[in-house]
């Protein structure tokens, strides 16, 4: 991509930038991969990016197999579904959290698929009980808290941006919470 953090607000992909360079960590943009070798990353103008180490985050990709398979998808291969998470294609197929697409594709991030959950729970048993579904209704925006290392972290909310070691342990109480929901569900 052209920038780092895209869909974050501004201030916040600059924090990063910051945080990153401070780390003697160098970001590179607008650099198109075309292979890895056992030292450097060749471009696609076989420019070469020497490297110790190579962080590839390529973002979620869709699988082929639900459009070899006949699903309706949208252009990046991922399970186009309506408002209640069901195939636009098959309605007895529901799909949610980052292989669902929509008329509205939302950001990939796990706060869509963790809130879409509840939902298709409701909706897969509605369904077998023939009873209403719900319609699934993002929200607008989502807190971003991307941990930075060494107990600091960068927030982003709308066009909003906060850092700092309290952001971390805001991050950390979230986390944290949201993990002990799981823990204690596997224990009943």
């Amino acid at each position: 991509g052209q920038s780092i953090a895209a869909g974050l607000a501004p201030d916040a992909a600059r924090r990063l930038q910051e945080r990153l360079g401070a780390r003697g960590i160098k970001v590179v943009t607008g650099f198109f991969a075309r292979h890895i070798g056992h030292d450097a990353v060749v471009g696609e103008n076989s420019h070469a990016l020497q490297a110790d180490a190579v962080l590839w985050a390529t973002g979620a990709q869709a699988h082929a197999w639900p459009k070899e398979s006949g699903l309706a998808t949208d252009e990046r291969g991922f399970v186009q579904v309506d408002a209640m998470l069901r195939s636009l294609s098959h309605p007895n197929i529901f799909a949610s959290g980052d292989c669902a697409g929509g008329d509205a594709p939302l950001p990939k991030a796990g706060v869509y698929a963790v809130r879409m959950g509840p939902i298709l729970a409701h909706n897969l048993l509605a369904e077998m009980r023939g009873e209403v579904l719900q319609a699934y209704i993002p929200q607008r925006r989502i807190l971003v808290l991307i941990g930075t290392g060494g107990l600091h972290a960068v927030a982003s909310w709308g066009a909003f941006a906060w850092q700092g070691r309290w952001v971390w342990r805001w991050k950390q109480r979230i986390d944290r919470r949201f993990l002990a929901r799981y823990k204690k569900a596997d224990c009943n």
